[in-house]
């Protein structure tokens, strides 16, 4: 039985403008469970779905390009992060994050279908990796891929912005955030044009608390931009450039000692593990050819019948006090908190369905994920204690 660990929310679809705006009339978001219809038993008007739903297709302007607005939120804080997101037709994606966003402000992300980029201009990083695995529904024509990979129940009257809606409520079958979480899905159409009004998900996933992401259309057919899916690296002798493009990057599995014998800064491991948790496997990931980024260890701890337990990911630390280590601090303080782990200074998040403590030692920066729902607070800053 192979091992899967939970994938969490990683942050490259979060982009965005104008967060303060947000913020003067923002209010906590209701993540009260809205009970989804059990399809494909249907209310009496919703047997009118698909009919409404070709409706809205045909509706929508002939485009190449969909700017949209997302924010994700959660009880703790009204705007997480607030993204502007453009997509075309032939899946290219920009996105870019508010400076005040809490998550990775200031962060552009661009995929022009060859490679992903990515500036952090807080951290002054600049990566481009490999396309993974893409799973876009936000492009042209938006309303058919969001509309027709999801399923509805429920159709009902509502206003949005004081227009007449039709609001269709169900599940989102197609969704990049959902992952294995239940999510409620509701989706509002002029009632007079039908073209969608806005989204909304909540997300209720088995680590952290919901959270919600609401989107909504901001133009068809933006003005032309030409540099809009091109990003390069700044000109400026201070940033990082991680180009996993130009250095392929391999990984091997291999034992700890191996690891350990193959890496230039102590790596750590769990201690004092009981007897249903075992270290399943650890993984090297280095360039092919030694240069351009340096190697990180992955380690996958599982407890009984390999069942996800822990993962801890390990990397050469900044130097400390420098201004790259105290900015990626500060970025993880915006959704955490400050704790300690053994004599050094940590941050514990729980946020957009991941628990994970961060800390470095003079030469080790590490990250210590929970993949358990039982792993709290508590119990996984013990474990982070324990590393040695």
């Amino acid at each position: 039985m192979n091992p899967a660990p939970r994938l969490c929310l990683t942050l490259t679809v979060l982009a965005a403008a104008g967060l303060s705006a947000c913020r003067e009339g923002a209010k906590a978001p209701d993540l009260t469970r809205r009970a989804t219809p059990a399809l494909p038993t249907l209310t009496a008007a919703a047997v009118k779905v698909p009919e409404i739903i070709a409706t809205a297709v045909a509706a929508e302007p002939v485009h190449s390009v969909v700017q949209l607005e997302s924010v994700f939120a959660d009880a703790d804080s009204p705007a997480i992060s607030k993204i502007s997101i453009w997509a075309n037709a032939e899946g290219m994606r920009r996105e870019e994050s508010s400076p005040d966003s809490l998550y990775n402000p200031g962060v552009i992300s661009v995929d022009n279908l060859d490679a992903i980029s990515r500036y952090n201009p807080t951290t002054k990083i600049f990566n481009r990796n490999p396309r993974g695995v893409v799973n876009i529904i936000d492009q042209p024509p938006y309303a058919k891929n969001l509309l027709e990979k999801s399923l509805f129940g429920e159709v009902s009257t509502d206003t949005v912005d004081g227009k007449p809606a039709i609001r269709l409520d169900g599940r989102p079958e197609d969704d990049p955030l959902r992952r294995d979480a239940p999510s409620d899905f509701t989706v509002w159409l002029d009632a007079e044009t039908h073209l969608i009004l806005k989204s909304q998900k909540i997300v209720r996933p088995d680590i952290g608390p919901p959270f919600v992401v609401t989107s909504r259309v901001v133009a068809y057919d933006p003005p032309v931009d030409p540099n809009r899916f091109t990003l390069t690296s700044p000109v400026d002798p201070d940033v990082l450039v991680q180009d996993s493009v130009a250095n392929p990057m391999t990984s091997d599995t291999i034992s700890l000692e191996e690891a350990r014998k193959a890496v230039d800064y102590p790596l750590l491991a769990v201690t004092e593990l009981p007897q249903d948790v075992t270290l399943y496997s650890t993984s090297l990931n280095r360039t092919e050819s030694g240069k351009g980024m340096e190697p990180s260890v992955v380690q996958f701890y599982v407890r009984g019948e390999k069942e996800g337990y822990l993962v801890a990911e390990q990397y050469s630390a900044d130097p400390p006090g420098s201004e790259r280590a105290v900015a990626r601090r500060d970025l993880a303080l915006k959704l955490g908190k400050s704790v300690k782990v053994g004599e050094h200074d940590g941050v514990y998040v729980e946020r957009l369905g991941s628990r994970y403590v961060v800390w470095q030692t003079d030469k080790t920066r590490i990250k210590l994920s929970a993949n358990r729902p039982d792993l709290d607070e508590a119990t996984l800053l013990d474990w982070a204690r324990k590393m040695r």
